[in-house]
């Protein structure tokens, strides 16, 4: 028999464990230009899986790479993170760009959804699937397991293509409800938001004012930036603000002894910029919808030091009436499959050069903006 016992604070979880002193690898500040691949080489906890992909890339074996691979054993502790960034660091710009474009697709496929995927495709039948998955790995650890067995097949093997599979119907996962977290914001072309450490300051202060009761050292705040190559000369195109904090309560329980344990904890939150330097514009990402406008306005009051304007990004309604005609609509039902009688069409996709927009003929007027991460913004309008 098992019965319920009063629930644990938080604050009684931290007060039984030791104070640990707050360390992070040097990642952001070696690789500013690289936030997904280290992203990536913090979740992995497979060092080999790490080599792997970087000599891969890089066309070359890396002896500084492999002698701390070799020595980090079952995991990569934050010395041996930070040797990896150090010798990263050291390839091409080239190498670095193609190991970031990567990183970014594993990574892709590690939300919630992404996750479920890739473990659906992977067979624990399959000798080689089943060696992945005995060794209890992470999401993160699967989905490039997957991506390595596709684009750097080994010892001959044939080119496994169930990671593109895998990023198809993610795509589609995510196209109805990648914008249910953001807004998006206009504001002026090409200015370059700066970070530093004062700025970060002022950032945390800021936000231990929007989060009250947050603690002041458990809030993580990194920047990144993309360049592009303009008449030969590197420049910043796109800068991101990435902050991770202890803004979440949570309630959980598990069984010990016997008995039912009840947990009430805090647990990590993120606050995403996502700023487009020619373009001027500014994506906000967390789940407070209220909060989003503030967090734009503090973006422009220290990144840009205030003088500039940014306001909310309207929606673009387009009329496709005319195109969804039931002539044209009867031959986009093609191939049809013996035993459906019918098929509806509920999203059509339109391509121009700047613009991708879709059609879903369910929707109304004011549904939310759908997305791509690859493309350009998609529109959802109602006929």
């Amino acid at each position: 028999m098992s019965y319920e016992k009063e629930s644990k604070t938080a604050d009684e979880l931290q007060a039984v464990s030791k104070p640990r002193q707050r360390n992070s690898d040097k990642g952001s500040e070696r690789l500013p230009h690289m936030e997904q691949y280290i992203k990536l080489v913090r979740k992995i906890r497979i060092g080999e899986m790490v080599s792997q992909l970087v000599e891969s890339v890089s066309g070359k074996k890396l002896q500084e790479l492999y002698a701390v691979i070799a020595a980090a054993g079952a995991g990569l502790n934050l010395k041996q993170r930070d040797r990896i960034f150090q010798e990263t660091a050291t390839l091409s710009s080239q190498t670095q760009a193609h190991l970031e474009a990567a990183a970014e697709r594993v990574n892709l496929l590690c939300d919630e959804y992404g996750a479920q995927i890739v473990s659906e495709f992977l067979d624990q039948d399959e000798p080689v699937d089943a060696a992945i998955l005995q060794q209890q790995t992470s999401k993160y650890c699967r989905a490039l397991y997957l991506y390595l067995r596709q684009e750097h097949p080994t010892d001959g093997a044939a080119r496994d293509l169930r990671f593109e599979q895998a990023e198809l119907r993610n795509e589609l996962v995510q196209q109805a409800g990648q914008q249910k977290f953001s807004s998006h914001f206009l504001g002026p072309k090409g200015v370059v938001p700066v970070l530093d450490d004062d700025r970060k300051s002022r950032v945390v202060k800021h936000l231990l004012t929007m989060y009250p009761g947050m603690k002041e050292t458990d809030i993580v705040v990194e920047s990144f930036h993309g360049d592009v190559l303009v008449n030969g000369e590197k420049q910043t195109d796109s800068v991101v603000w990435s902050i991770t904090f202890n803004g979440k309560q949570v309630h959980y329980q598990y069984v010990a002894n016997g008995e039912v344990e009840e947990v009430e904890t805090v647990a990590a939150s993120c606050i995403r910029f996502n700023w487009s330097v020619s373009r001027g514009t500014l994506g906000v990402y967390c789940e407070e919808i209220d909060h989003r406008s503030e967090l734009a306005m503090m973006f422009r009051d220290i990144g840009m030091g205030g003088g500039s304007d940014i306001q909310k990004m309207p929606i673009w309604e387009f009329d496709l009436t005319g195109f969804s005609t039931p002539a044209i609509l009867s031959r986009l039902k093609i191939n049809r499959i013996e035993g459906i009688e019918a098929i509806e069409i509920r999203s059509l996709t339109v391509f121009k050069p700047e613009i991708k927009s879709v059609f879903t003929p369910m929707a109304s007027a004011n549904s939310p903006v759908c997305g791509h991460p690859k493309l350009p913004q998609a529109r959802t309008v109602e006929l």
